[in-house]
Protein backbone atom coordinates (compact mmCIF):
# COMPACT_ATOMS: atom_id res chain seq x y z
CA UNK A 1 0.00 0.00 0.00
CA UNK A 2 1.40 3.40 -0.70
CA UNK A 3 0.49 6.28 0.73
CA UNK A 4 0.36 9.21 -1.37
CA UNK A 5 3.74 11.58 -0.04
CA UNK A 6 1.79 14.86 -0.38
CA UNK A 7 -0.84 13.37 2.61
CA UNK A 8 2.13 13.74 5.36
CA UNK A 9 2.85 17.56 5.23
CA UNK A 10 -0.90 18.01 6.15
CA UNK A 11 -1.38 15.62 8.48
CA UNK A 12 1.72 16.49 10.46
CA UNK A 13 0.03 20.22 10.18
CA UNK A 14 -3.16 19.18 11.88
CA UNK A 15 -1.59 16.94 14.30
CA UNK A 16 0.54 20.16 15.44
CA UNK A 17 -2.33 22.22 15.29
CA UNK A 18 -4.31 19.78 17.34
CA UNK A 19 -1.37 19.53 20.52
CA UNK A 20 -1.37 23.65 20.29
CA UNK A 21 -5.12 23.19 20.96
CA UNK A 22 -4.55 20.36 23.74
CA UNK A 23 -1.59 22.68 25.18
CA UNK A 24 -3.84 25.79 25.43
CA UNK A 25 -6.79 23.88 26.84
CA UNK A 26 -4.91 22.64 29.76
CA UNK A 27 -2.94 25.64 30.24
CA UNK A 28 -6.11 27.32 30.90
CA UNK A 29 -8.09 24.23 32.96
CA UNK A 30 -5.32 24.06 35.07
CA UNK A 31 -5.67 28.21 35.87
CA UNK A 32 -8.90 27.85 36.69
CA UNK A 33 -8.22 24.62 38.79
CA UNK A 34 -10.13 22.35 36.60
CA UNK A 35 -8.01 19.13 35.90
CA UNK A 36 -9.84 16.62 33.18
CA UNK A 37 -9.85 13.22 32.90
CA UNK A 38 -8.40 11.39 29.77
CA UNK A 39 -11.35 9.96 28.33
CA UNK A 40 -12.54 13.24 29.09
CA UNK A 41 -10.43 14.55 26.55
CA UNK A 42 -10.91 11.85 23.96
CA UNK A 43 -14.76 11.74 24.15
CA UNK A 44 -16.89 14.56 23.66
CA UNK A 45 -19.18 15.81 27.32
CA UNK A 46 -22.33 16.64 27.42
CA UNK A 47 -22.12 20.45 28.62
CA UNK A 48 -23.75 21.16 32.32
CA UNK A 49 -26.00 24.06 32.58
CA UNK A 50 -24.13 24.61 36.42
CA UNK A 51 -20.66 25.83 36.11
CA UNK A 52 -18.39 26.21 39.77
CA UNK A 53 -16.08 28.53 38.29
CA UNK A 54 -16.91 32.43 39.39
CA UNK A 55 -18.85 34.22 36.28
CA UNK A 56 -16.19 37.09 36.33
CA UNK A 57 -13.20 34.58 35.83
CA UNK A 58 -15.07 32.91 33.21
CA UNK A 59 -16.12 35.78 31.21
CA UNK A 60 -13.36 37.72 31.90
CA UNK A 61 -10.04 36.19 33.61
CA UNK A 62 -7.55 38.62 32.77
CA UNK A 63 -9.48 41.32 34.10
CA UNK A 64 -9.15 43.16 37.22
CA UNK A 65 -12.06 42.39 39.73
CA UNK A 66 -13.79 45.66 40.93
CA UNK A 67 -14.60 46.61 44.46
CA UNK A 68 -18.05 45.54 44.17
CA UNK A 69 -17.44 42.17 42.68
CA UNK A 70 -14.48 41.53 45.40
CA UNK A 71 -17.78 42.30 48.31
CA UNK A 72 -20.29 39.83 46.00
CA UNK A 73 -17.16 37.42 46.54
CA UNK A 74 -16.47 38.27 50.02
CA UNK A 75 -20.29 38.00 51.54
CA UNK A 76 -22.73 35.35 51.58
CA UNK A 77 -23.42 33.05 48.08
CA UNK A 78 -19.77 34.20 46.86
CA UNK A 79 -19.19 31.00 46.02
CA UNK A 80 -22.91 30.34 44.29
CA UNK A 81 -22.76 28.83 41.17
CA UNK A 82 -24.18 30.55 37.86
CA UNK A 83 -26.59 29.17 35.73
CA UNK A 84 -26.17 29.35 32.43
CA UNK A 85 -27.16 29.93 29.14
CA UNK A 86 -29.35 32.96 31.44
CA UNK A 87 -26.31 35.34 31.07
CA UNK A 88 -27.07 38.78 33.03
CA UNK A 89 -23.83 41.33 33.66
CA UNK A 90 -23.73 42.23 37.52
CA UNK A 91 -25.72 45.32 37.99
CA UNK A 92 -24.21 48.14 39.64
CA UNK A 93 -24.77 48.85 43.30
CA UNK A 94 -28.36 51.32 43.26
CA UNK A 95 -27.52 54.74 43.99
CA UNK A 96 -29.03 56.23 47.14
CA UNK A 97 -30.88 59.46 46.47
CA UNK A 98 -28.75 62.63 47.43
CA UNK A 99 -30.59 64.86 49.95
CA UNK A 100 -30.99 68.07 48.33
CA UNK A 101 -30.46 70.96 50.48
CA UNK A 102 -32.39 74.09 49.99
CA UNK A 103 -29.93 77.12 49.04
CA UNK A 104 -30.60 79.95 51.57
CA UNK A 105 -29.36 82.80 49.80
CA UNK A 106 -28.59 85.88 51.50
CA UNK A 107 -28.60 89.06 49.05
CA UNK A 108 -26.44 91.81 49.63
CA UNK A 109 -28.85 94.34 49.68
CA UNK A 110 -30.03 95.35 53.25
CA UNK A 111 -31.81 97.34 55.39
CA UNK A 112 -32.14 97.94 59.10
CA UNK A 113 -35.28 99.09 60.55
CA UNK A 114 -35.05 100.32 64.54
CA UNK A 115 -37.99 101.16 66.48
CA UNK A 116 -37.12 104.13 68.78
CA UNK A 117 -38.51 105.24 71.90
CA UNK A 118 -39.04 101.81 73.89
CA UNK A 119 -38.86 102.09 77.80
CA UNK A 120 -42.42 104.21 78.48
CA UNK A 121 -44.84 102.41 76.95
CA UNK A 122 -45.63 98.79 78.36
CA UNK A 123 -47.85 97.19 75.65
CA UNK A 124 -47.01 99.07 72.86
CA UNK A 125 -43.37 98.37 73.33
CA UNK A 126 -44.60 94.71 73.67
CA UNK A 127 -46.04 94.38 70.31
CA UNK A 128 -43.49 95.93 68.52
CA UNK A 129 -41.17 93.80 70.02
CA UNK A 130 -43.04 91.04 68.82
CA UNK A 131 -42.55 91.90 65.49
CA UNK A 132 -40.77 89.22 63.33
CA UNK A 133 -37.36 89.56 61.85
CA UNK A 134 -34.60 91.40 62.76
CA UNK A 135 -35.80 94.46 64.39
CA UNK A 136 -33.18 96.60 66.02
CA UNK A 137 -34.73 98.30 69.27
CA UNK A 138 -33.87 101.66 70.83
CA UNK A 139 -34.54 101.97 74.00
CA UNK A 140 -34.49 105.29 76.56
CA UNK A 141 -31.95 104.70 79.25
CA UNK A 142 -33.40 104.91 83.06
CA UNK A 143 -36.95 104.80 81.84
CA UNK A 144 -39.41 102.77 84.04
CA UNK A 145 -39.62 100.18 81.36
CA UNK A 146 -36.18 99.85 79.99
CA UNK A 147 -34.47 97.18 81.63
CA UNK A 148 -37.48 95.22 80.82
CA UNK A 149 -37.70 95.72 77.49
CA UNK A 150 -33.80 94.94 77.44
CA UNK A 151 -34.27 91.72 79.39
CA UNK A 152 -37.53 90.87 76.42
CA UNK A 153 -34.72 91.69 73.87
CA UNK A 154 -32.23 89.18 74.83
CA UNK A 155 -34.45 86.48 75.38
CA UNK A 156 -35.85 86.58 71.63
CA UNK A 157 -32.55 87.17 70.32
CA UNK A 158 -33.08 90.73 69.70
CA UNK A 159 -30.57 93.62 69.15
CA UNK A 160 -31.23 96.79 71.16
CA UNK A 161 -29.32 100.16 71.21
CA UNK A 162 -28.97 102.96 73.46
CA UNK A 163 -31.46 105.40 72.31
CA UNK A 164 -29.75 108.74 74.17
CA UNK A 165 -31.39 111.91 74.93
CA UNK A 166 -29.46 115.09 73.86
CA UNK A 167 -30.82 118.73 73.51
CA UNK A 168 -33.16 120.43 70.89
CA UNK A 169 -33.59 123.23 69.35
CA UNK A 170 -36.98 124.03 70.72
CA UNK A 171 -35.56 123.26 73.72
CA UNK A 172 -37.65 120.00 74.61
CA UNK A 173 -37.61 118.86 78.06
CA UNK A 174 -34.86 115.70 78.18
CA UNK A 175 -35.08 114.54 81.76
CA UNK A 176 -32.25 114.34 84.59
CA UNK A 177 -30.17 111.69 81.97
CA UNK A 178 -30.57 114.09 78.77
CA UNK A 179 -26.97 115.57 77.15
CA UNK A 180 -26.76 118.74 76.66
CA UNK A 181 -23.96 120.74 75.54
CA UNK A 182 -23.62 122.98 78.47
CA UNK A 183 -22.12 120.35 80.39
CA UNK A 184 -18.68 120.10 81.24
CA UNK A 185 -16.74 116.84 79.50
CA UNK A 186 -16.80 115.01 83.16
CA UNK A 187 -19.79 115.28 83.36
CA UNK A 188 -21.20 114.91 79.75
CA UNK A 189 -19.09 111.53 80.27
CA UNK A 190 -20.18 110.42 83.22
CA UNK A 191 -23.99 110.76 82.45
CA UNK A 192 -23.67 108.85 79.21
CA UNK A 193 -21.49 106.30 80.99
CA UNK A 194 -24.60 105.67 83.54
CA UNK A 195 -26.52 105.23 80.48
CA UNK A 196 -24.89 102.75 78.95
CA UNK A 197 -23.89 100.78 82.01
CA UNK A 198 -27.97 101.11 82.33
CA UNK A 199 -28.51 98.75 79.34
CA UNK A 200 -25.34 95.98 79.30
CA UNK A 201 -26.11 94.48 76.19
CA UNK A 202 -26.40 96.92 74.25
CA UNK A 203 -24.56 97.01 70.21
CA UNK A 204 -24.73 100.53 69.51
CA UNK A 205 -26.35 104.00 70.29
CA UNK A 206 -28.28 106.64 68.16
CA UNK A 207 -29.68 110.04 69.33
CA UNK A 208 -33.69 110.68 70.77
CA UNK A 209 -34.09 114.36 69.55
CA UNK A 210 -30.74 115.86 69.39
CA UNK A 211 -31.58 118.50 66.60
CA UNK A 212 -29.04 120.73 68.32
CA UNK A 213 -26.50 118.68 69.92
CA UNK A 214 -25.67 116.73 67.14
CA UNK A 215 -24.85 119.94 65.20
CA UNK A 216 -21.41 120.45 67.94
CA UNK A 217 -18.34 118.98 67.15
CA UNK A 218 -16.96 118.74 70.61
CA UNK A 219 -19.87 117.28 72.43
CA UNK A 220 -19.98 114.82 69.51
CA UNK A 221 -16.77 113.97 69.75
CA UNK A 222 -17.49 113.23 73.54
CA UNK A 223 -20.10 110.14 72.53
CA UNK A 224 -17.91 108.88 69.93
CA UNK A 225 -15.01 108.26 72.21
CA UNK A 226 -16.77 106.64 75.06
CA UNK A 227 -18.62 104.76 72.29
CA UNK A 228 -15.21 103.69 70.52
CA UNK A 229 -14.03 102.74 74.39
CA UNK A 230 -17.11 99.85 74.14
CA UNK A 231 -16.45 99.27 70.71
CA UNK A 232 -19.92 100.25 69.57
CA UNK A 233 -21.12 101.37 66.42
CA UNK A 234 -23.65 104.30 66.13
CA UNK A 235 -26.36 105.46 63.46
CA UNK A 236 -27.02 109.39 63.53
CA UNK A 237 -30.87 109.78 63.62
CA UNK A 238 -30.51 113.07 61.16
CA UNK A 239 -32.95 115.20 62.96
CA UNK A 240 -31.01 118.09 61.62
CA UNK A 241 -29.59 118.71 58.64
CA UNK A 242 -26.60 120.31 59.96
CA UNK A 243 -25.87 117.44 62.24
CA UNK A 244 -21.94 116.49 62.32
CA UNK A 245 -22.27 113.40 64.25
CA UNK A 246 -22.04 110.80 61.26
CA UNK A 247 -18.88 112.85 60.37
CA UNK A 248 -17.19 112.66 63.56
CA UNK A 249 -18.32 109.08 64.38
CA UNK A 250 -16.28 108.76 60.70
CA UNK A 251 -13.14 110.23 62.43
CA UNK A 252 -13.41 108.08 65.38
CA UNK A 253 -13.16 104.94 62.96
CA UNK A 254 -16.65 103.89 64.44
CA UNK A 255 -18.87 101.89 62.07
CA UNK A 256 -21.81 104.73 61.66
CA UNK A 257 -24.78 105.08 59.29
CA UNK A 258 -27.16 107.82 58.73
CA UNK A 259 -31.01 107.48 59.23
CA UNK A 260 -32.31 107.04 55.36
CA UNK A 261 -36.36 107.17 56.06
CA UNK A 262 -38.25 107.54 59.17
CA UNK A 263 -41.41 105.43 58.41
CA UNK A 264 -44.19 107.27 60.68
CA UNK A 265 -43.55 111.24 61.00
CA UNK A 266 -47.31 110.95 60.28
CA UNK A 267 -48.89 107.72 61.89
CA UNK A 268 -51.22 106.55 58.99
CA UNK A 269 -51.10 103.93 56.55
CA UNK A 270 -50.64 106.18 53.70
CA UNK A 271 -47.83 107.98 54.75
CA UNK A 272 -46.34 104.81 56.18
CA UNK A 273 -47.06 102.65 53.07
CA UNK A 274 -45.11 105.58 51.20
CA UNK A 275 -42.15 105.98 53.47
CA UNK A 276 -41.84 101.90 52.99
CA UNK A 277 -42.06 102.30 49.32
CA UNK A 278 -39.06 105.09 49.84
CA UNK A 279 -37.16 102.16 52.05
CA UNK A 280 -37.32 99.76 49.30
CA UNK A 281 -36.32 101.90 46.33
CA UNK A 282 -33.61 103.66 48.35
CA UNK A 283 -31.71 100.20 49.48
CA UNK A 284 -31.83 99.53 45.94
CA UNK A 285 -30.48 102.38 44.87
CA UNK A 286 -27.48 102.58 47.18
CA UNK A 287 -27.17 98.79 48.27
CA UNK A 288 -28.69 99.60 52.07
CA UNK A 289 -30.92 101.47 53.86
CA UNK A 290 -31.84 102.89 57.24
CA UNK A 291 -34.85 103.27 58.85
CA UNK A 292 -36.77 104.69 61.68
CA UNK A 293 -39.94 103.89 63.04
CA UNK A 294 -42.19 104.11 66.39
CA UNK A 295 -44.24 101.55 68.13
CA UNK A 296 -47.44 103.47 67.24
CA UNK A 297 -50.34 100.91 66.66
CA UNK A 298 -50.49 101.86 63.12
CA UNK A 299 -46.94 101.20 62.63
CA UNK A 300 -46.69 97.75 64.40
CA UNK A 301 -50.04 96.94 62.16
CA UNK A 302 -48.63 97.83 59.13
CA UNK A 303 -45.16 96.14 59.78
CA UNK A 304 -46.66 93.43 60.70
CA UNK A 305 -48.27 92.83 57.41
CA UNK A 306 -45.96 94.43 55.47
CA UNK A 307 -42.35 92.76 56.19
CA UNK A 308 -42.54 90.64 53.67
CA UNK A 309 -42.60 92.87 50.73
CA UNK A 310 -38.51 93.53 51.64
CA UNK A 311 -38.05 89.50 50.72
CA UNK A 312 -40.14 89.73 47.88
CA UNK A 313 -38.03 92.62 46.64
CA UNK A 314 -35.03 90.71 47.39
CA UNK A 315 -33.94 92.91 50.20
CA UNK A 316 -32.41 91.67 53.31
CA UNK A 317 -33.70 92.68 56.76
CA UNK A 318 -30.91 92.74 59.42
CA UNK A 319 -29.49 93.86 62.55
CA UNK A 320 -28.32 97.71 62.59
CA UNK A 321 -24.94 96.72 64.24
CA UNK A 322 -24.16 94.21 61.18
CA UNK A 323 -25.51 97.07 58.23
CA UNK A 324 -23.44 99.42 59.83
CA UNK A 325 -20.03 96.95 59.59
CA UNK A 326 -20.79 96.17 56.46
CA UNK A 327 -21.93 99.37 54.82
CA UNK A 328 -19.71 102.14 57.01
CA UNK A 329 -17.08 104.29 55.03
CA UNK A 330 -14.84 103.61 57.23
CA UNK A 331 -14.74 100.06 57.50
CA UNK A 332 -14.76 99.38 54.16
CA UNK A 333 -12.18 98.70 51.79
CA UNK A 334 -11.15 102.04 49.90
CA UNK A 335 -11.75 100.50 46.49
CA UNK A 336 -15.65 100.03 46.98
CA UNK A 337 -16.43 103.27 48.82
CA UNK A 338 -18.21 104.63 45.79
CA UNK A 339 -21.50 105.60 47.05
CA UNK A 340 -22.70 105.24 50.91
CA UNK A 341 -24.83 108.48 50.63
CA UNK A 342 -28.08 107.98 49.57
CA UNK A 343 -31.32 110.17 49.60
CA UNK A 344 -32.01 111.34 53.37
CA UNK A 345 -34.73 112.94 55.08
CA UNK A 346 -34.77 115.15 58.20
CA UNK A 347 -37.27 115.97 60.52
CA UNK A 348 -36.47 118.04 63.74
CA UNK A 349 -36.63 116.57 67.03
Amino acid sequence: MHLHPGLFPKRTALLAGFCACLGLYTSYTSAIGYSPTLSELIEPQPISNTLTIPFYKLAHPHQQVSPYQQDKQQGVGAAQPLTLPSFVEPSAPALKPTAIKEKVVKTSISVAIIIDDLGYNYEQGLKAMQLPGAITYAIIPHSPKAQFFAQEAQKHNKEIMLHAPMSTINHKPLGKNGLTGLMEEADFKQVLNQSLLSLPSVKGMNNHMGSLLTQKSQPMSWVMQSLKQRQLYFIDSRTSAQSVAWDIAQQYGIPSLKRDVFLDHEPNEAFIDKQFKLLISTAKHQGYAVAIAHPHPETVAYLSLNLSRLHDAGISLVPASELAKRFSPNQLSPKITKSVRGVTQTATR
